[in-house]
């Protein structure tokens, strides 16, 4: 299952332990977190900051984003940290930006690979100078990232409880990853605050019994999974050490892995693809 159906597929696995021959979580996160859910959050936001830091260390050394300043980390946070006192327009989008969302943008066009590396340099240096269009989304209005996509992850995941619990998360989320911040997922259940309904399907252990699973995944992506396979023993995993969201369409490697697993029930332990 990829991208956010593998948040069904752990919850299919927990209800029908029985019914469950083969499940691959394809580009998915845990849903299996217990009293853990903040580690796992700040797990998260270091993530993102390690796939971030691939971005700054090579716009050190690279000369098509040298443009930006000799000292590329400092930069990308004074530019935030600016965003954060007075949004920067983005004219082409009809917004102003705030440093969320400029973090949130940055992080989708790093997770595109080198070749948007190249478009971020440049989206900074444009920021700088007063206009932050360069890190609109293609068509793209809206922040990256501040409201869920939609009802189901205010059902299926824990969300604050007041504004002194978001305040707290964001300033350790800060800590650990001061150039990206606070995890998508944190993020995304800002806009479930408040809501009527309690959350229905919180993240559980998967059951005891389950024959193992197959995690896969790009940069980050590949480590979200490991809460998972972890409680499943057996399980093994996938690992594309490159971008790129989900990897059975696009990757004939990975895929070659999955149907086999499919088919035969052979799982690779720690596949390199």
């Amino acid at each position: 299952m990829a991208s956010y159906a593998g948040t069904y597929g752990q919850t299919y696995a927990r209800l029908y332990p029985g019914r469950v021959r083969t499940l691959a979580l394809d580009g998915s996160g845990s849903h299996v977190a217990t009293g853990e859910w903040e580690r796992l959050q700040l797990a998260d936001a270091k993530a993102n900051e390690s796939l971030f830091r691939r971005f700054l260390d090579w716009c050190e050394k690279d000369a098509a984003c040298s443009r930006i300043g000799s000292d590329p980390t400092r930069v990308w946070q004074t530019l935030v940290a600016k965003a954060e006192r007075n949004p920067i327009p983005a004219p082409t989008a009809g917004v102003h930006y705030d440093g969320r969302d400029l973090r949130g943008h940055a992080l989708g066009m790093v997770y595109r690979g080198p070749a948007e590396w190249v478009k971020l340099g440049q989206a900074i240096k444009k920021a700088q100078a007063g206009d932050a269009s360069g890190f609109a989304s293609a068509g793209a209005r809206l922040p990256y990232i501040g409201v869920p996509t939609g009802f189901t992850e205010c059902l299926d995941f824990p969300r604050p409880a007041s504004a002194a619990e978001v305040e707290s998360m964001r300033a350790r989320s800060r800590k650990v990853a001061p150039n990206t911040g606070e995890p998508f997922t944190y993020v995304a259940m800002l806009g479930c605050v408040g809501w009527p309904l309690p959350v229905t399907n919180p993240p559980k252990p998967m059951p005891k019994g389950l024959p193992p699973f197959l995690g896969a995944g790009a940069w980050r992506e590949s480590d979200l999974v490991k809460p998972v396979l972890a409680q499943v023993p057996g399980s093994g995993l996938i690992a594309h050490d490159g971008p790129g969201h989900t990897l059975y369409l696009d990757n004939e490697c990975a895929r070659a892995h999955m149907n086999r697993y499919f088919t035969d029930r052979v799982v690779p332990r720690n596949a390199a693809c």
